[in-house]
């Protein structure tokens, strides 16, 4: 897993109770990782560890549905490949 992946995960499991061990691939709504708090507080995370904007039109289950999707996602953002 890479770092930003393994930081995501880390957050992820420490604001849930009890902690939830996350895979890349795994849902992140279905799993109770996220809800729509937990959403603002991962984009507030994510916009402070990556130095991105992150727009409401950016909020979609394609780019938030799954540590790999949101890894993809900061990426494009970022312009990296």
């Amino acid at each position: 897993m890479n770092e930003l992946i393994s930081t995501m995960s880390e957050y992820l499991s420490e604001s849930t109770d009890p902690p939830i061990e996350l895979g890349p691939d795994e849902d992140l709504f279905t799993s109770g990782a996220l809800d729509s708090l937990g959403i603002a507080n991962l984009v507030a995370f994510l916009e402070e560890k990556t130095g991105i904007s992150i727009s409401l039109t950016d909020l979609t289950v394609e780019n938030f549905g799954t540590l790999n999707a949101i890894y993809a996602f900061v990426m494009n953002k970022k312009g990296s490949p």
